[in-house]
């Protein structure tokens, strides 16, 4: 997690210097920042604020994945107030008071992480972790934390919250695990949920799901679509884009649940494809031809592509190949010189 620290006096810069090396600890990316008048000269790794808290919040708060105040709630609500948009993009938000007494999750404490990061940094000062979110202080299973544990995109966030709701009046809901799903090392075993090994009863296949009520279902979609990708020589960004785009919308897919993008090694630097990659944020994974054709399944042959790359088909067998050998999900589609297929990797959850 990238994440800025700010203080704003001389035991919060104490207290900084003893979170770097919890922070590298626990594999976080940390910047340090002190604002105070009354501190003239900090240590390499810190960083003065002479700016406004305003500014520096416009200049750090953007780009990061948490941030942790040293000092006061009320400066911490205050600076983050124009940042709040929304539980799937928050950042993760703690507060430690400057004597490292307690360590306060104020924002984003399931999907943002705050909770965790919380528990953490206090297990590491022999602190006080101060966490509110009901399901928390229940004990009770929380969608959301359960989600980001297994990478799973919640289709719904308003029946996210009443899945919650029910589970903290003590209802017990039906949920299962669709098509993909494998049983994992860890057993997943949440009394809250009666739990079915079977898609859900709406048609919906490949998700994690809980039934709410009759008709009211939330989905929790795995990322664990392969996009195997194949292109004419000199193709645009915009074309490839437009092409992935028109295929996930023909079959209903949300593009949350791409995982990679996969090719052949002959399209390993081609610049629209290495252009879409990269805009959508996903990996980009190239395999000989060699490796293609030893990938078992029943594929569409071209003839012509083979003699051009040496292969039969490149978008079938790369979706195959780079989900680990999983279920052709769309076999190829071709529009404008861009060939398209997807594969569904095999999953599995745990629980909290």
């Amino acid at each position: 997690m990238k994440i800025a620290v700010i203080g704003f006096t001389q035991n919060g810069l104490k207290l900084e210097k003893k979170l770097k090396p919890i922070l590298e600890k626990l594999g976080h990316e940390a910047r340090f920042f002190v604002k105070s008048k009354y501190i003239e000269k900090v240590s390499p790794g810190e960083e003065l604020v002479n700016d406004s808290l305003q500014e520096w919040g416009e200049k750090w708060i953007p780009g990061q994945e948490g941030i942790i105040f040293i000092g006061a709630a009320g400066i911490a609500v205050r600076t983050m107030a124009p940042y709040v948009k929304s539980k799937r993009t928050d950042p993760a938000v703690v507060v430690i008071d400057e004597k490292g007494q307690f360590v306060i999750s104020l924002l984003s404490g399931h999907l943002g992480g705050a909770n965790q990061l919380t528990e953490e940094i206090a297990e590491h000062l022999a602190a006080i972790p101060v966490i509110t979110t009901a399901t928390d202080v229940n004990h009770k299973f929380a969608v959301d934390v359960f989600a980001k544990k297994n990478h799973l995109w919640i289709s719904d966030m308003t029946l996210a919250k009443e899945v919650s709701a029910r589970i903290l009046r003590g209802e017990r809901l039906t949920a299962g695990m669709g098509t993909g799903f494998r049983k994992g090392e860890k057993i997943f075993n949440c009394p809250e949920l009666i739990l079915e090994e079977r898609d859900s009863p709406d048609g919906r296949k490949g998700s994690f799901w809980i039934q709410v009520e009759e008709g009211k279902i939330l989905h929790l979609f795995p990322q664990n679509l392969v996009l195997g990708v194949g292109c004419r020589r000199g193709i645009t960004e915009e074309k490839i884009e437009e092409t992935v785009e028109k295929v996930l919308d023909k079959y209903e897919i949300n593009s949350h649940r791409i995982k990679k993008i996969a090719s052949i090694d002959l399209k390993k630097e081609e610049p629209g494809l290495v252009a879409a990659a990269k805009h959508w944020k996903l990996p980009f994974e190239t395999f000989s031809s060699e490796e293609l054709q030893k990938t078992e399944g029943e594929f569409s042959c071209s003839a012509f592509v083979n003699q051009i790359t040496g292969v039969d088909n490149v978008c079938e067998r790369s979706a195959v190949l780079g989900s680990r050998g999983g279920v052709l999900l769309i076999k190829k589609q071709a529009r404008e010189g861009v060939t398209v297929a997807c594969a569904l990797e095999e999953w599995s959850v745990e629980g909290e």
